[in-house]
């Protein structure tokens, strides 16, 4: 089983990351579209026990990127919000993406000054967990490079689509 975590902090309210993550048409604006994703059974808003279908319209992942995720837990406390996508159907073995939201601040470390954020935001803390079928696994190495690169899309996407740019004191 492989283990993919990301951490990501936004000077941005909890709530609006939490709203934002809940729509699934979002998900298109943090996936890149070199990858051609199309989503299908779209539900106006993901909740638990909400499926969606993703796929590829690119020759060369349409054989690969095909895949039903099914949103299996939830927890929406005030300071701490999560929930967990599994794949019901698609090429892998065994996909767990667990998807947390916490309340907090941050402190950037920059050479030798420590940057602080003017106001307090929220992290965003991905952990994916998967195994690709048997069929699959000689492309293992191509589909860890792609998860990887996602994962740093999504970090820049999510940047610039909540605008960071002033949410450092200089």
């Amino acid at each position: 089983m492989a283990i993919l975590k990301t951490d990501l902090w936004l000077p941005t309210p909890l709530e609006d990351i939490w709203d934002f993550h809940k729509d699934p048409r979002n998900l298109l604006k943090i996936t890149p579209s070199v990858l051609k994703v199309k989503i299908d059974l779209l539900p106006e808003q993901i909740v638990k026990g909400s499926e969606i279908l993703i796929h590829s319209e690119s020759k060369l992942l349409k054989p690969f990127l095909k895949w039903t995720v099914r949103y299996e837990e939830w927890k929406e406390d005030e300071d701490y919000k999560m929930f967990i996508d599994s794949q019901s159907e698609g090429p892998f073995k065994s996909w767990h993406h667990t998807h947390e939201f916490i309340r907090g601040s941050k402190e950037l470390v920059v050479g030798e000054k420590i940057v602080k954020a003017k106001l307090p935001g929220t992290w965003i803390k991905d952990s994916v967990e998967y195994e690709l079928k048997k069929q699959f696994k000689p492309f293992s190495f191509v589909a860890e490079k792609l998860l990887a690169k996602l994962f740093v899309y999504r970090k820049r996407a999510l940047l610039k689509l909540f605008n960071t740019r002033d949410a450092l004191d200089a």
